[in-house]
């Protein structure tokens, strides 16, 4: 991949890049890309922004969530009166086991992916 060469300009100029261009054209793509990995000299304020969670940590607390429910439905059959709830664990046990599934399956072809692009070296 070859990028065009243009002029920059002072409105699109990275900082840290010189308006020199290398006479090779790969040298020109390596130059944009370490200009885009540079730090930035803007200074980094401290924020208290939480991460975004990732998809294992979002099954986890499903999980957690449904291993709740079923528990207490299992709890509303020995009660007499909370038959509804009883019905509901059924419900609330297939959906833990398909989620399990899907989970295990999404990472087992996740690490294959990653198994696959490290062997293409």
């Amino acid at each position: 991949m070859i990028i065009e060469r243009t002029t920059p300009t002072k409105e699109n100029q990275f900082d840290g890049t010189s308006s020199a261009h290398d006479s090779s054209p790969l040298s020109t793509d390596v130059n944009f890309f370490n200009s885009l990995i540079a730090p930035s000299s803007s200074p980094h304020k401290e924020t208290n922004h939480t991460s975004p969670k990732n998809a294992i940590s979002e099954v986890s607390d499903k999980l957690d969530v449904l291993t709740k429910s079923m528990t207490k439905s299992l709890r509303a059959l020995s009660e007499r009166g909370r038959i509804d709830e009883a019905r509901k664990y059924p419900g609330h046990l297939s959906d833990a086991v398909l989620l399990t599934h899907i989970a295990v399956k999404s990472i087992g072809k996740s690490a294959q992916c990653v198994d696959k692009i490290c062997n293409l070296q």
